[in-house]
């Protein structure tokens, strides 16, 4: 048995991937320490003054750190098949399940909460809060309210606790994981770890259930952890299919159209809805330009249209920090900059002259699509490219191409997927046109008509 001792920092907010500013994790085996790791994460919102003042974590160290999201798969893959271990372990369940689960995953672990296996283990302390219990038991501690010096000291508390109670005593009390529970005969032992469509299907060859995901194998596991509503369904399933695609994107499209072709029993209505977000350029009441969201174009200047508010508010951050733009004078009063080198400092005569130079050249880079365009991104093998050909706002068609193949109009037509018009088709490619105007990776835009 190995126990994955995990602390977190986080800027005060609510749980979820916005809040987290570090994660350390360290695996042991009850007695020593098997390895370590921890990472700083950028947050959605500055760290604020008192948070700095006992973490000192501050916002210029964030300000180049990975978003949760980015580093959710590796993260999640150092914590499977380990004991969850934390001091206040309810805390750093309650940011981690909150966070995996906006990145589409699903996370319980079997778990120890520190603090109660301390009043178990010494009972009648004045107190159990880490930095006492280090005190009252010798235990060093060092980097006090950093997520790797009270991770450290955890461990070492773990251990005296695995040396007192034992650890069958130790383990007796943690909340135990779902087992696997797969129907007789299903043989899951070729679904791979990469990002597709799976299919269920039952005895009589029908498929029950479509779905996504990042990464097939830990996606279709999940379903069988759960109990309750939807287990009948799934103890009927007798194979599963799946369908590798590449990126997400591909994985979409490929998802909303089994969806439509077999309508399976149990998939509930499409999830795309036909409600686009729009980042806008407007101008203030003193003639400051500000980019934000609007649900609609309007008078405003659009830049970039997605399927949903989450795409958009991730594109604009995204896009305030290529353009070095103040989130205190793009937002509203209610933002606040804790950069210390911040052209924000500057007196109000030089800010605003910067403000307007640093909006001006985003605008020269940044436009509304036309309606016809093609997407690229990463293909099935490092031989092939995804492609997307969208045509008066439209999907046409999808599929792959050979690096070496030009891309063309003709190369299209003859080798990729056709597909006949959808609003959940329509949605899915206003999304990712977005995030592919704002350069994030690994999509491309590219203006049609092409050769």
């Amino acid at each position: 048995m190995t126990f994955a001792v995990v602390d977190i920092e986080t800027n005060g907010g609510r749980p979820g991937p916005g809040a987290i500013t570090e994660i350390a994790v360290r695996i042991s085996d009850g007695i020593k320490l098997i390895a370590a790791k921890e990472w700083l994460i950028r947050p959605e919102i500055p760290v604020p003054v008192h948070i700095m003042a006992l973490t000192g974590i501050d916002n210029n160290m964030l300000r180049d750190a990975p978003s949760f999201s980015q580093i959710a798969l590796e993260v999640l893959n150092m914590l499977d098949g380990h004991v969850f271990t934390a001091h206040n372990a309810a805390f750093d369940l309650s940011h981690l399940k909150a966070a995996f689960e906006a990145c589409g995953y699903v996370f319980k672990p079997r778990s120890i909460c520190t603090v109660r296996s301390a009043r178990r283990c010494w009972p009648g302390l004045k107190s159990y809060s880490l930095g006492n219990l280090c005190a009252a038991l010798e235990i060093p501690i060092q980097n006090r309210h950093r997520a790797g010096g009270d991770a450290d000291a955890t461990v070492l508390l773990l251990h005296k606790m695995a040396a007192g109670l034992g650890l069958d005593t130790l383990l007796s009390g943690t909340a135990r994981r779902n087992k696997v529970n797969l129907p007789a005969g299903l043989d899951i032992s070729d679904i791979p770890e990469t990002t597709g469509v799976y299919l269920f299907l039952n005895a009589a060859g029908k498929v029950q259930y479509v779905g996504k995901a990042l990464n097939l194998r830990k996606r279709v596991l999940q379903h069988f952890y759960k109990s309750g509503d939807g287990q009948a369904m799934l103890q009927e399933v007798t194979e599963i299919r799946t369908v590798p695609c590449g990126n997400e994107l591909m994985a979409l499209i490929t998802e909303s159209t089994y969806i439509r072709n077999h309508w399976p029993p149990n998939n509930k209505a499409s999830k795309f809805k036909s409600s686009p977000c729009y980042i806008s350029c407007f101008h203030n009441q003193e003639g400051v330009p500000v980019l934000a969201l609007t649900g609609q174009q309007g008078s405003a200047q659009a830049l970039a249209r997605f399927s949903g508010t989450v795409a958009a508010r991730n594109a604009l951050s995204l896009l305030l920090k290529e353009y070095s733009i103040c989130k205190a004078l793009n937002h509203n009063s209610r933002a606040s900059c804790m950069l210390d080198d911040c052209y924000c400092k500057a007196p109000s005569e030089l800010k605003m002259k910067e403000h307007q130079h640093r909006v001006g050249q985003l605008l020269l880079h940044l436009k509304m699509p036309p309606s016809s365009y093609v997407l690229k991104g990463p293909g099935r093998t490092p031989e092939e490219f995804a492609c997307v050909w969208v045509e008066q706002s439209r999907i046409m068609a999808y599929g792959y191409l050979k690096l070496d193949e030009t891309l063309s109009r003709a190369n299209m037509e003859e080798h990729l997927t056709p597909l006949e018009d959808h609003p959940s088709l329509r949605a899915i490619a206003a999304g990712y046109t977005g995030w592919a105007q704002t350069h994030a990776e690994p999509y491309q835009f590219m203006e049609y008509p092409v050769n």
